[in-house]
């Protein structure tokens, strides 16, 4: 057991995410060709850019579609809650009834989830 615990715990550390060929980018092409590489990232013609230095992974670039869908997915729910609340608090100084209140959180949560790219 404790064997078969040690041998998913290397898989599990040892994974690393795969490229393709099309999604690498040494850091001297990148330079000559950044706004091409943004663009084709931006038009979603690749999911991510791998930025290679020295044949590893230095850094990845992602479109803001992207960024902001992981953002949304990590955000922790009760996070979430306080933000659309502060939010609902700054619309004005009306006061809401439960219905008006439950209303406008609701725009909200669509308004995030619209935004966000929300389950």
């Amino acid at each position: 057991m404790l064997k078969f615990l040690y041998n998913g715990l290397n898989i599990f550390l040892n994974r690393s995410i795969k490229y393709r060929k099309d999604e690498m980018v040494s850091t001297t092409e990148i330079l000559k060709n950044f706004a091409k590489t943004i663009e084709r990232v931006a038009a979603h013609q690749v999911e991510k850019i791998a930025i290679m230095k020295n044949n590893k992974p230095e850094a990845i670039l992602i479109s803001v579609d992207e960024y902001e869908r992981l953002q949304w997915n990590s955000l922790d729910k009760k996070e979430y809650l306080q933000q659309a609340y502060e939010e609902l608090k700054n619309l004005d100084t009306k006061w809401y009834t439960p219905e008006e209140a439950d209303e406008a959180l609701e725009k909200t949560i669509a308004k995030y989830k619209s935004h966000m790219g929300g389950e």
